[in-house]
């Protein structure tokens, strides 16, 4: 009995001992396995760096959108007046009764305005003192866009004693099946130097005149001045062809004359019966200028000093001098009105500073034909091969020309 008492009470400890085993090695906790948790973290911070960049990427992308849009969306700058002024219709000139001014001309700012036409201004003193009203209120086209100042007149065309001003503007038509045309528009002056556009006359112009030019536009207007009278519709062209030209020299006279003028020669350079207008120089440094009338307007060319021969009529001037041993021979004929260079030549020496001389004790020069180097003896060839020296007549003799007094009585007799 004893015995098995103690027997139970040996199995009853060890299944004590059993259960605490038992027990401890389940609340034993779980050991870490860095090698699986690692990728995952890896993993989260790849795809939190991902995000960011593609946020990034995001803002980069629409900030050049938005850049983008606001270049598309920015108004283009407007042109300044230095910058739409047209060099070549830009006058100074003397209109009466305001005196010395400066005509500006300026193409429109077509950045701003597409169908934005031609403005001109009256500058006196580098004051703006008059602006000429355009063909509109607005001063736009309709379905058309400026193209070119053609031309640019100063007349006394109503003949009250005050200068008036035409101008021939012209323009392309949206139409690309319609050719470009002019337009004509006519301001008369006034005592208290005001201009104002003549809207009557410049529709009856430009309804009357095809191909616009200043001397088509005062025929126009001659032989509509008076209906009832003769003394403009029964004047032979000739004559009033004759008549334009003198009274487009005296008023180039007018407007340019200064103390820098000796005096004027009217020549015959070309077969027509309208002369040129030689405006010699008071000295070399002003040199010598050549006027030319066609196609109702005047055309100017500046000489290179002042000594200069022509063929009479046989549409030939030869520009022959120089300074410090170089020279040159410079022949025009007249092309479209317009004095135009034709050939030329130069010679001299090849150092100023050390001047060569040949056996005969004559100065060493080269010369040169239209950029070609040859003897002296080619030269003269071939500046007589073009201009004829031996009909050559000279158009600038010391004394020989007009004063500013006597050119003007004749023009205007």
């Amino acid at each position: 009995m004893r015995k098995k008492k103690k027997m139970l009470l040996c199995t009853l400890v060890f299944c004590c001992i059993l259960s605490a085993c038992g027990q401890k090695k389940e609340e034993k906790p779980e050991k870490p396995h860095p090698s699986a948790e690692a990728p995952e973290k890896e993993k989260d911070k790849d795809a939190d760096k991902k995000e960011k960049e593609k946020k990034d990427t995001d803002k980069t992308e629409k900030k050049k959108t938005e850049e983008k849009q606001e270049v598309k969306t920015a108004p283009k700058a407007e042109k300044t007046e230095a910058e739409r002024l047209i060099q070549d219709q830009t006058f100074d000139t003397e209109l009466t009764p305001l005196g010395n001014v400066r005509f500006a001309s300026y193409a429109p700012d077509t950045t701003q305005s597409p169908y934005g036409d031609a403005e001109f201004k009256l500058l006196q003193n580098q004051q703006v003192i008059a602006v000429l009203s355009g063909m509109n209120q607005s001063n736009t086209r309709k379905e058309e866009t400026f193209h070119k100042v053609e031309a640019v007149s100063f007349r006394d065309y109503n003949q009250d004693g005050y200068t008036d001003i035409i101008i021939i503007c012209s323009y392309i038509p949206d139409d690309r099946t319609k050719s470009v045309y002019s337009e004509a528009r006519l301001y008369f002056g006034s005592a208290e130097g005001s201009f104002t556009l003549d809207v009557d006359l410049s529709e009856q112009v430009n309804g009357e005149v095809v191909e616009k030019t200043i001397q088509s536009i005062l025929d126009s207007i001659y032989q509509e001045a008076d209906s009832t009278a003769n003394a403009q519709t029964d004047v032979p062209e000739d004559s009033q062809t004759c008549a334009a030209w003198k009274q487009a020299y005296a008023d180039y006279i007018r407007n340019s004359y200064d103390q820098g003028v000796a005096g004027y020669q009217l020549i015959y350079v070309d077969e027509d019966d309208i002369p040129e207008l030689a405006v010699i120089g008071i000295c070399e440094a002003a040199g010598s200028r050549i006027i030319t009338y066609a196609n109702g307007q005047i055309y100017e060319k500046q000489l290179c000093r002042t000594y200069f021969t022509y063929i009479e009529r046989e549409n030939l001037l030869c520009n022959s001098d120089g300074v410090m041993d170089g020279y040159y021979d410079l022949v025009y004929c007249i092309i479209d009105g317009q004095l135009t260079l034709i050939a030329e030549g130069n010679y001299g020496a090849e150092d100023h500073t050390n001047l060569q001389q040949d056996e005969n004790g004559n100065l060493i020069y080269k010369y040169f034909w239209n950029g070609i180097e040859m003897t002296e003896e080619d030269y003269n060839s071939a500046l007589n091969e073009v201009y004829d020296t031996s009909k050559a007549k000279q158009g600038y003799e010391s004394g020989a020309y007009d004063t500013v007094e006597e050119i003007l009585e004749k023009l205007e007799s």
